[in-house]
């Protein structure tokens, strides 16, 4: 069922470059706590994101993730202040900036060559990766892994 709501909101994420419905499922559980927004693209795709994610497209799915709604808490929080409709227009706006800003982002990739500074930085720092590998962690033990 998740997947086929998913499957209707990927026509809206495709000009993102986010048009993959498991990328759609994963911020459709990123509504319930944000942190799941991670762990639901690691389920879904496993080692193999890389192939669906460009570093542009990880830029793209990083910026909306951290600019639509809040998790369902917070917007409960601002329907108990400030009433329904105000809490369906907060999400409705935030998601509206959330999509724009992540649109400028996907668009900016005209602005970048190959040998861009800005691409390769990039092309190191933002791929989307397990969370083991996020937080540094191998073997058990932590060990910073810090690309520059």
């Amino acid at each position: 069922m998740l997947a086929m709501l998913s499957g209707l909101l990927v026509p809206v994420f495709r000009p993102l470059g986010l048009g993959d419905w498991r990328i759609c499922t994963s911020l459709i559980s990123g509504f319930m706590a944000k942190e799941s927004v991670v762990a639901t693209l690691e389920v879904l795709f496993g080692s193999s994101i890389a192939t669906v994610l460009t570093p542009l497209a990880a830029a793209t799915l990083l910026v909306f993730s951290l600019l639509y709604t809040p998790c369902v808490a917070a917007i409960a929080s601002v329907r108990r202040e400030l009433g329904g409709k105000w809490a369906i227009a907060v999400v409705l706006w935030q998601c509206f900036v959330a999509w724009v800003a992540a649109f400028l982002v996907h668009g900016s990739e005209c602005f970048w060559d190959e040998n861009s500074i800005d691409k390769r930085i990039l092309d190191r720092s933002v791929g989307v990766r397990s969370t083991k590998q996020f937080v540094g962690i191998k073997g058990g033990a932590f060990a910073p892994d810090i690309h520059i």
